[in-house]
């Protein structure tokens, strides 16, 4: 696409949103500040009392679809990391204790089960 098409596109964009045709462009996600906010929650003393809510918010974002192709979006997929994370740790501790195995492990042990959910 040559600049000047780039630029008819981009004017045109413009024009469509002052006549409310398209919505208005977001600001940028401070992404650093998001996080902190996130684990002053997680940090937080809500107890056990938080749990039906973060298994709500879990399930919300599992099923997050990208507006602009209809597919599950990154969040969803997060998501989805997050849950199989827990999965996958819980299996390696339970496979551990039925082996007879200590409690007490390398985190690289760990990362060896875990790595490939990082990595998906």
């Amino acid at each position: 696409m040559t600049a000047r098409e780039k630029a008819d596109r981009a004017r045109i964009r413009k024009e469509l949103r002052e006549e409310g045709l398209l919505p208005p462009t977001k600001k940028p996600l401070n992404r650093k500040k998001f996080c902190e906010e996130a684990w002053e929650i997680f940090r937080s003393d809500y107890g056990i009392d938080f749990t039906p809510y973060v298994y709500w918010a879990i399930a919300e974002m599992l099923g997050h679809m990208d507006k602009t192709t209809g597919s599950l979006s990154r969040e969803a997929v997060g998501a989805a990391k997050v849950l199989k994370l827990a999965k996958a740790r819980m299996d390696f501790e339970v496979a551990r204790r039925e082996r007879g195995e200590s409690s007490k492990y390398k985190r690289g042990e760990l990362i060896e089960v875990i790595e490939d959910i990082y990595n998906a």
